[in-house]
């Protein structure tokens, strides 16, 4: 009788779309491919402007697909979808190659369906940032480091790590906390966390309503904090997307127990931020200038088990007047920091600048064919199946 061995069958290989986009640093990379769509899920923590890694991924995807084919990009953040952008590969060459809007259509964002390439999950960043704090009295220059442990599902961990070093050496109490990212409903992102600081425990929280795509948003923000006032601030922002300009007003009472109205302005430019607010309380009137600017590298190195950041984002405030309306809570929770700036409207002002990167002009205007595949490729499965146009969150 004849003897043959079985083959050993394992988990199909990633497509190379994936293996692609894995290799230039990106996570929580999934890619379905059909005859007729690729659709690719990646999180960007490589480039401090969002729009960067949306370029780059697309740049990357395109050549690999059939030029006719459906080109759909879904960003995340912290494992969670933040919208969806459909185009097509000789859409995207054109734009790259040649310059002008990239056509493409913005939609609702679908879940991942499966466990992707390169989680970020286990994979720590500690960030060093100096920052300088003055007022009409005083000043100090801190040095910070923050960490952010992603786990998945829309979970991270934060802490930050404080310390005066001028004119007098010191150090703060630390903040360490869970925080939980996600979707509530269509349109309504929110952000919650529980954890500790300033040796205060606390439970936070912001719910935004997104208007227009992004034009606008409501957002309610709420905290309970240990011997301190409950803090509830209620707020109404006017975005104008093309210029990355924000206008917010409403009404707060903050843990240290002033309350009352604010008024705020405040632009992005690529690597910087600029941020002035004018808070009328009964304890007087307070006014706050702040400055950011981005020192970091751009783009980060690879990620890893733990990934060092030797100068990341610096901070410069100014206080004057009235008694101060600071939260103790820092960092806080916010959800402009869970979507990335990447609102519906935001991408769709920028359609015609994307920043494509370096060489993008000196390829061919015609897609590569892509590599022959089964009918369906994927990353490999896991025991979910697609999930809904919104994820809830935790």
């Amino acid at each position: 009788m004849a003897e043959f061995e079985l083959p050993i069958l394992g988990p199909p290989p990633p497509p190379p779309a994936a293996v692609a986009v894995v290799d230039r640093g990106y996570e929580n990379v999934r890619v379905v491919e059909t005859g007729k769509a690729i659709t690719v899920w990646y999180e960007n923590r490589r480039f401090f402007n969002a729009l960067d890694g949306l370029a780059e991924v697309l740049a990357i995807v395109a050549p690999l697909a059939t030029p006719d084919a459906s080109l759909n990009l879904i960003p995340l953040r912290d494992d969670q979808p933040l919208l969806e952008l459909e185009t097509t590969p000789r859409a995207v060459m054109g734009a790259a190659t040649k310059g002008g809007r990239l056509e493409a259509r913005i939609l609702p964002p679908r879940n991942p369906p499966f466990d992707p390439l390169a989680p970020t999950a286990n994979r720590a960043d500690m960030t060093l940032q100096p920052a300088l704090r003055f007022d009409q009295l005083s000043y100090s220059y801190l040095a910070r480091a923050d960490i952010a442990a992603p786990i998945g599902n829309g979970l991270r961990g934060v802490a930050r790590l404080q310390a005066p070093v001028y004119p007098q050496f010191g150090f703060d109490p630390p903040t360490l906390a869970l925080r939980s990212s996600g979707w509530m409903a269509p349109d309504v992102p929110a952000v919650f966390q529980v954890g500790t600081s300033a040796n205060r425990a606390h439970l936070a929280g912001e719910v935004a309503y997104q208007v227009l795509g992004g034009y606008g948003f409501l957002k309610v923000k709420g905290a309970l904090v240990q011997d301190a006032f409950p803090e509830f601030v209620a707020k109404a922002e006017a975005r104008v997307p093309i210029w990355d300009l924000t206008l917010a007003g409403g009404w707060g009472q903050w843990p240290l127990g002033d309350w009352g109205p604010f008024f705020s302005v405040r632009r992005r430019f690529d690597r910087t931020m600029v941020e002035a607010t004018v808070t009328k309380t009964h304890y007087g009137t307070q006014f706050r200038g702040t400055l950011g600017i981005n020192l970091g590298f751009d783009p980060k190195p690879a990620p890893g088990t733990l990934r060092i950041l030797p100068i990341g984002y610096y901070q410069m405030s100014y206080y004057a007047t009235a008694y101060s309306a600071a939260d103790p809570i820092q960092p806080d929770p916010e959800v402009d920091d869970f979507q990335d700036r990447l609102t519906p409207a935001f991408l769709e002002a920028h359609l015609s600048s994307l920043p494509w990167p370096e060489g993008s002009r000196d390829a061919p205007a015609t897609p590569m064919p892509p590599v022959p595949s089964a009918p369906e490729v994927s990353s490999p499965p896991g025991p979910e199946g697609p999930g809904p146009r919104a994820r809830t969150a935790h």
